[in-house]
């Protein structure tokens, strides 16, 4: 997406304040840029140094599921989990997760 991104402002500042006109309604994209010595590289720079900010911070946030549980309640969680008196399972629609004894999940479960 960045290669994209920066290959069209490259085609939008290389036309920028010719004649403006309208995309017809359907059309095959170009892969056309502008040619190296016509581009305009404090902008080739600046798309340059936002694409390694954006790496950077993507990187730092690289975590999809932070947990919403404090480590004492983990901890408790796990343990209740390795007890063969009950049984851990999530709860409709992600509300997390539901403990019950295993007889009675067994009985309503048949």
């Amino acid at each position: 997406m960045n290669e994209r991104f920066t290959a069209d402002l490259a085609v939008k500042v290389f036309f920028a304040g010719s004649a403006k006109r309208k995309a017809p309604p359907l059309y095959i994209k170009s892969g056309w840029t502008p040619p190296a010595d016509k581009q305009i590289h404090e902008i080739k720079n600046r798309c340059n140094n936002f694409n390694e900010i954006i790496k950077q911070h993507s990187s730092k946030n690289n975590r999809l599921n932070p947990p919403n549980l404090l480590p004492s309640q983990q901890t408790a969680l796990k343990q209740l989990a390795k007890n063969m008196d009950f049984v851990v399972i999530p709860s409709d629609k992600n509300l997390g997760p539901c403990i019950l004894e295993r007889d009675l999940y067994i009985k309503k479960a048949l």
